[in-house]
């Protein structure tokens, strides 16, 4: 197992379950080690995937690069959330802009590898 000589920052990546496979296919090519959390929620309720990434600062506009290579927004059709028992039978749909990726950056005070 290769040990992280630096870690001083952590990401938090959230990205929709579609998107996911590719981002972690890239990470892992490109040698970044991840930790994945499943939720889901949102306006959409679609699963929603968190990755938590360590890394030297160093790396940090590698990572958002490749980030920001995959994981692209998109327009799509959804139905909307009604209550009239009408548009229950036929779905107003709203378009929405999905995909892409939350970012969150967090200082390390402390890293250890056991």
């Amino acid at each position: 197992m290769a040990s992280h000589k630096t870690v001083n920052k952590i990401y938090v990546v959230s990205v929709s379950g579609e998107t996911v496979s590719a981002l972690r296919e890239q990470l892992v090519q490109n040698g970044f080690y991840f930790t994945q959390i499943e939720s889901s929620g949102g306006i959409i309720q679609k699963e929603s995937i968190s990755l938590l990434i360590g890394i030297d600062q160093a790396r940090a506009e590698e990572l958002l690069r490749l980030i920001q290579t995959v994981c692209k927004r998109r327009r799509t059709y959804i139905p909307a959330r009604t209550e009239t028992v009408v548009l229950q039978t036929h779905p107003l749909m709203i378009e929405a802009e999905v995909g892409g990726a939350l970012v969150y950056t967090l200082d390390v005070e402390r890293f250890e590898q056991f």
